[in-house]
């Protein structure tokens, strides 16, 4: 992928008719980037990721929007949003659409459940949270932690005016840790940052720290998709976890800085989009429409030559099952 820096070099820098060096310019090309993501899974937006799952939940990296494919144990799991749960019991362990592997037990399942801003859940009363920052340039900024402390109350924090909801935690060496123990964390704000920050549960009764999240520089909402999953068949990772292979949909990032890269590789069809943003901000929603359209076609093509048609697996339903369309066809 290209990086912004390597961006600004190219001939983009006519078409949005500001600097390159401009904050507008970065404007332009993230909102151009974030809108053709959402228009489909471009070439380099889908990869692959290997990740092990324990106790049947996994919460997803940063850069993981959306997981479209997931294969455990050589066979293919069924991914399912949050509505899966509201069926009734006979659509999702009975005979239809295709359980035969449910019925069994063996064939397993993915439940998109919703999204959090921690890799692990506190695991238990009695921590309180640590937040460590690497880089002492960072010394004085802020981290805001929100929701409940052992006793079930909102965590909150005593100012010289009202009480505001949320613990502030003014960062500085080695780390900084909240005044009470904390249950559940719901929600995360953080400072742009120059280095990573870490969150631990430090655990008193046994003096262990336990991981919570890892948060890159330019995170300000942590917000990672966490997934539940049904799985059987045997382990061949540690700690009673399994790995699974998943073709994910990269989150939209916004670029910052000269080495970011930009997700949209295709300097093409962004100047496309970069030129569909200025028309439609000059109120000539046309003629925006046309050009944005013009970029998707870019991509387009560009998807159609790396991924021919000749290349493209074809699963074809169970043909003769009372259940299913004959000879009905899905490309993935």
């Amino acid at each position: 992928m290209i990086t912004f820096g390597a961006f600004k070099e190219t001939s983009a820098a006519n078409i949005a008719g500001v600097s390159p060096n401009s904050n507008e310019f970065k404007r332009l090309l993230n909102e151009s980037t974030e809108r053709l993501m959402r228009r489909g899974d471009w070439e380099g937006t889908i990869v692959p990721i290997y990740t092990c799952v324990r106790n049947g939940c996994v919460v997803w990296p940063r850069y993981v929007g959306q997981v479209r494919q997931l294969n455990y144990c050589n066979r293919h799991i069924p991914i399912n949003n949050v509505w899966y749960d509201y069926l009734p019991y006979e659509r999702r362990h009975g005979w239809h659409a295709n359980e035969w592997w449910g019925w069994l037990g063996r064939r397993g399942s993915m439940v998109n459940q919703s999204r959090c801003p921690v890799f692990q859940d506190v695991l238990g009363d009695g921590r309180t949270i640590r937040a460590y920052n690497e880089s002492p340039l960072d010394n004085n900024k802020s981290i805001w932690i929100f929701g409940e402390d052992d006793n079930g109350q909102r965590l909150m924090t005593k100012g010289v005016g009202p009480w505001k909801d949320g613990i502030q935690l003014i960062l500085r060496a080695p780390y900084v840790e909240t005044p009470v123990n904390v249950r559940r964390i719901e929600r995360v704000l953080k400072d742009e940052t120059n280095g990573p920050v870490r969150l631990y549960a430090w655990n008193s009764s046994s003096s262990v720290l336990e991981d919570i999240a890892y948060y890159e520089p330019s995170e300000t909402h942590p917000n990672y998709l966490r997934s539940r999953l049904s799985l059987s068949c045997q382990s061949n990772c540690s700690d009673d976890s399994k790995p699974v292979i998943a073709l994910v949909k990269l989150q939209y990032i916004p670029v910052k800085t000269d080495t970011d890269l930009v997700l949209i590789d295709n300097t093409l069809a962004l100047k496309f989009a970069i030129q569909g943003i200025r028309a439609e901000e000059a109120e000539d929603g046309a003629k925006g429409r046309e050009f944005l359209m013009t970029a998707v076609d870019e991509l387009n093509q560009e998807l159609a030559e790396a991924n021919p048609e000749t290349q493209i697996p074809v699963e074809l339903n169970a043909l003769g099952h009372n259940q299913h369309s004959l000879g009905n066809q899905r490309c993935f």
